[in-house]
């Protein structure tokens, strides 16, 4: 049976000016099932066009995580864990405004 990783409370933050903005993404992540954190897993920023990493962070005990100063666009999101199904989600950093929410 696979594990399945959540992403709870993806949060974005928009700092900078209005050309030159720059973007917070931080959140937890918890087992699916159990809703305990997932320490050491990992986080990625990857690019569409070819999926290189713009930017990436580990799950610290709490299983928190920050990226920060990630650059406007749209990205996709992947967490990955040994022995957890990789979540993967779009990731947009366009909008000026902070976003909070679970992702599920």
């Amino acid at each position: 049976m696979k594990k399945f990783l959540l992403a709870l409370s993806l949060m974005l933050v928009a700092i900078g000016g209005a050309a030159q903005s720059k973007f917070n993404v931080s959140g937890i992540i918890l087992d699916d099932e159990s809703n305990e954190a997932v320490l050491a897993a990992t986080v990625r920023i990857l690019s569409t066009a070819d999926s290189t990493m713009v930017g990436g962070a580990a799950t610290g005990a709490d299983g928190s995580f920050s990226i920060k100063n990630g650059k406007k666009g749209k990205y996709v999101l992947k967490i990955t864990y040994l022995g957890y199904q990789d979540k993967v989600m779009p990731l947009d950093l366009t909008a000026k405004k902070e976003k909070d929410g679970s992702v599920g």
